[in-house]
């Protein structure tokens, strides 16, 4: 449950996506974009992270490593369409 919501705060978080979404444009060549509205993406953030982020740090495989290893999509997209289920446990379980 700990790991969910340390995921869901960092690849749900819009700020971190634009950040992410800005850095990846410099290293590419690309103008910073100060007019970038990360909430014009609404639910696509899926997309996004795969299209605009993890597709185009190639120029940097390393960093698009890391990226890969910690965003998972299976986890995001299971726990968004409700197929992710927290245990609601009322007492202990015996040892």
């Amino acid at each position: 449950q700990a790991e969910m919501k340390a995921y869901k705060e960092i690849w749900e978080n819009v700020y971190f996506l634009r950040v992410l979404t800005e850095v990846v444009r410099v290293v590419n060549g690309e103008r910073y974009d100060w007019q970038l509205d990360m909430y014009k993406i609404g639910n696509n953030k899926s997309n996004h992270i795969r299209d605009k982020i993890i597709k185009k740090l190639d120029v940097c495989p390393k960093f698009k490593e890391a990226i890969k290893t910690a965003y998972r999509r299976q986890i995001r997209n299971a726990e968004a369409h409700s197929q992710f289920r927290k245990l609601h446990i009322s007492r202990p379980l015996p040892c």
